[in-house]
């Protein structure tokens, strides 16, 4: 998991400054059209931390994770195909829409995850961690990205870096193994599934029990 948060999470986290690089000197968008675009990716990052509760009760954790990367790099795919200059502002607005979905699916999702396999009592550590993989190699994809750019190749086609970072965090996910059966080692059987919060609150009865 945490060498799929490295790919993942260091896409996820350098993606805005990718993106305005790509508005700004690709799509020659001024400082209105930046900021309406940040503006319209927050509101829909908004909606998509909203919505990923529902996908995750309908597909699980770990799957939810996997397709959020699949489908956020089917639109960055989408994205380097269609917006090939300045005449595709309109399709790129759009686009940016999606993208924030994705971006506000993604990070609780990837986040509850972690959370979920952390072992009992050793939050703290763990979260440092956590952070350490999430933060420690986010300036990999935008120097791959101006590699690309500064060797002549167009800049939607060194966009497609970003989405094969994304392809490659899914994979890591794939093959981490039995999600539940993880969960089940490192806080108990009655956290399996959605079930942690719920387990936590017990845990939390049991030891005012005590206390009285």
């Amino acid at each position: 998991f945490c060498l799929g948060t490295i790919i993942d999470t260091s896409t996820i986290s350098s993606f805005v400054v990718v993106a305005i690089t790509l508005a700004t000197d690709y799509l020659k968008l001024n400082a209105a059209e930046n900021g309406l675009m940040i503006l319209i990716f927050l509101v829909s990052a908004m909606i998509g931390s909203k919505v990923y509760h529902s996908i995750v009760q309908r597909l699980g954790l770990l799957t939810s994770l996997k397709a959020a990367d699949i489908v956020w790099a089917i639109i960055m795919i989408l994205t380097s195909i269609v917006v090939r200059g300045p005449g595709q502002k309109n399709i790129f607005f759009g686009l940016t829409v999606l993208w924030g979905f994705c971006f506000g699916w993604n990070v609780p999702n990837g986040r509850m995850v972690y959370i979920a396999i952390m072992p009992r009592g050793q939050d703290s550590e763990y979260m440092g961690l956590f952070q350490f993989f999430a933060r420690g190699f986010l300036w990999l994809p935008p120097l791959l990205f101006t590699v690309l750019n500064e060797s002549g190749v167009p800049m939607n086609v060194s966009f497609l870096v970003l989405p094969m970072f994304l392809l490659g965090g899914a994979v890591c996910y794939q093959i981490m193994g039995d999600l539940d059966k993880a969960i089940e080692e490192t806080r108990g059987a009655g956290a399996i599934g959605l079930g942690v919060a719920a387990d936590a609150d017990a845990d939390a009865d049991a030891d005012a029990d005590a206390d009285a």
